[in-house]
């Protein structure tokens, strides 16, 4: 009895070290890179929402635990956040992780949207100034706990994206009469994520192609002006900049006869320049904002095959609990 016991626990250690190690694979319409171009899949990422039309930070005194509840609910993207933080003085250390209620990816047939876990953000920062002015710096790491191999009708429309980066951010903040100035600069260094695909030849056959992609380093400036009104209401306008570099990718053909291909462009750059005029409103602990983005500029790599950027609208409902 003692050496079947062994050896079912055996092959329970097998198995799971062969499901840790398994290698995705996906039977795709598109190309692999159709999912790595599309711009939604980086726009929309909930780590690269910067949170410009927040309220004035409170003080929070000698030491604080807070608990946030965060959601945003655009067309192509939604989500909801539970951040926990700790504050003590000006240092402060927050973690969050998001439940993508919507995510939408862009395909030649149409669009694709999935749900589940994102990647999480552990950020720390800290905080200085006096009177009227308040700078804050920030460093994040985000780690990759969203499903990066999320397969809906065969295309990938992926939840996270598969690897850890670091996130610089600073924020400045300008406090006058009755408006509040904003101005929040992020930068994103993206790491490498590595994809196996079996891609369907117009003859029948199939191939496997194995990916290794550098994602490309993400730049975003927000600069908002919010203007008090009586009753707890503030009136917004928003303007952000958001690019993307190019980023690189190989390609290995592992039991074909085809040339390995390395340092090619893997198309993520892009460039977008959008106003979002907007209102907030406070009720007891809780913020309500209603904004409507409209796209200034637009600059896609020329493969992109996604369509012309519309206006959208943006709810977010934050709260802080306690």
């Amino acid at each position: 009895m003692r050496n079947k016991v062994i050896m079912v626990f055996g092959l329970l250690c097998i198995s799971y070290m062969l499901y840790a190690q398994q290698i995705y694979m996906y039977l795709i319409p598109e190309s692999i890179e159709a999912a790595t171009e599309n711009t939604e899949y980086i726009q929309n990422e909930p780590n690269n929402i910067l949170n410009s039309q927040n309220e004035p930070t409170e003080s929070e005194g000698e030491s604080a635990f807070g608990v946030e509840v965060e959601s945003i609910i655009s067309p192509r993207s939604m989500f909801v956040k539970l951040p926990l933080s700790y504050s003590r003085r000006s240092f402060s250390i927050s973690a969050a992780i998001p439940y993508l209620i919507k995510r939408e990816m862009t395909y030649i047939s149409g669009k694709k949207s999935a749900n589940g876990l994102g990647d999480a953000l552990i950020n720390g920062s800290w905080r200085y100034g006096k009177a009227r002015i308040m700078n804050e710096f920030q460093l994040g790491i985000k780690l990759p706990t969203g499903d990066e191999n999320k397969v809906v009708d065969g295309f990938l429309v992926p939840l996270g994206t598969g690897s850890t980066d670091i996130v610089f951010a600073n924020k400045f903040d300008y406090f006058g009469q009755r408006y509040k100035l904003q101005s929040q600069i992020s930068y994103r260094l993206n790491n490498n994520v590595k994809r196996i695909a079996e891609i369907s030849l117009p003859n029948g056959s199939s191939e496997i192609v194995e990916y290794d992609i550098s994602m490309g380093d993400t730049f975003i400036w927000q600069n908002s002006i919010s203007y008090e009104l009586p009753r707890q209401i503030n009136l917004i306008g928003n303007l952000a900049l958001i690019a993307n570099a190019r980023g690189s990718m190989d390609r290995t053909y592992p039991d074909s006869p085809a040339k390995d291909q390395t340092g090619i462009s893997a198309n993520q750059d892009f460039t977008f320049l959008d106003f979002s005029p907007g209102v907030s409103v406070k009720v007891y602990k809780v913020y309500l904002i209603f904004s409507v983005k409209t796209p200034l500029y637009t600059s896609r790599n020329s493969i992109n095959s996604e369509e012309d950027r519309s206006i959208q609208y943006l709810f977010r409902l934050s709260s802080k609990l306690f």
